[in-house]
């Protein structure tokens, strides 16, 4: 009878390195395994059991968890959420990250703002302000549009703009999600399934959609901006597909910068942009 790595799902010949799990009761491969050469012949010199990834997981679900406090906090109901303080990353140099192209922005932030008083909460803890926005990034409306409004409902203060990554809408559905007291602003992608960009803007804001600073370019880059027509606050949802071209996205959102400051702002605008 054939032996399978519960891994790979490749056969395990008799001349492959291979290692019984004790719980499951299944071959692994010692690769797919991810054990060195001298780990294997010290398992092989042991009495002791061993247990495959997918049981440790099992049996123990936060076992990757290695910093102790993280521990307590995923393992009991404590959560300390006011000791969560938001620590962004911080660099000397004068010039921005996006002139960096060998930076990845998936791995790293540029931010010279200090956030001393931004903490982490539950929905439940927001207060009401006179602006605020929420970011989701919902990975198909489609299959998680019940769980944005559940979160929705647990804030107990009206949310201005909700701005949507990865709305995995396309023109046939964009009327489809429509949440109680806001309407739905979306930019689907056109070339193939999944991205898409969308704002929901709360019923009590009157705006314009901002098409010239819509860019949408297939794989770099995707956004979607409106104006506020009371205090001319722009706000916009901006997505980077991930395995974009860095260089391509760069130079299309320095593009859109530069739309945003030939424009004569009021000293009061403010400029809001979600980049997820």
């Amino acid at each position: 009878m054939c032996t399978y790595c519960s891994v790979c799902q490749k056969s395990v010949r008799s001349n492959q390195r291979a290692i019984f799990c004790d719980c499951c009761l299944e071959w692994n491969h010692a690769k797919c395994a991810f054990l060195s050469n001298d780990e294997y012949v010290a398992l092989g010199c042991s009495n002791d059991p061993w247990f495959c990834m997918h049981c440790l997981q099992s049996i123990f679900p936060f076992n990757h968890i290695s910093n102790e406090k993280e521990f307590i906090m995923a393992t009991t109901d404590f959560m300390d959420y006011m000791s969560l303080y938001f620590d962004p990353f911080i660099v000397d140099e004068k010039r921005p990250l996006l002139n960096m192209e060998d930076v990845d922005p998936d791995l790293n932030f540029y931010n010279n703002i200090a956030f001393k008083d931004a903490v982490y909460t539950l929905p439940s803890e927001i207060q009401a302000s006179e602006f605020s926005i929420l970011h989701a990034n919902c990975r198909g409306l489609e299959y998680n549009f019940d769980k944005l409004q559940s979160l929705v409902d647990t804030i107990p203060t009206s949310i201005s703009v909700i701005a949507i990554s990865e709305t995995w809408t396309d023109p046939n559905s964009e009327n489809n999600y429509q949440l109680n007291g806001y309407n739905f602003e979306v930019i689907s992608r056109r070339h193939k399934s999944c991205g898409g960009v969308g704002l929901f803007v709360n019923h009590s804001l009157r705006y314009k959609l901002r098409k010239d600073l819509c860019i949408c370019v297939p794989d770099i880059i995707e956004c979607i901006f409106i104006e506020l027509e009371l205090n001319k606050v722009i706000v916009g949802c901006l997505y980077r597909p991930p395995g974009s071209d860095l260089a391509s996205f760069t130079a299309q959102f320095d593009t859109l910068l530069s739309k945003l400051m030939k424009k004569k702002l009021p000293t009061l605008q403010v400029i809001l942009m979600l980049i997820c």
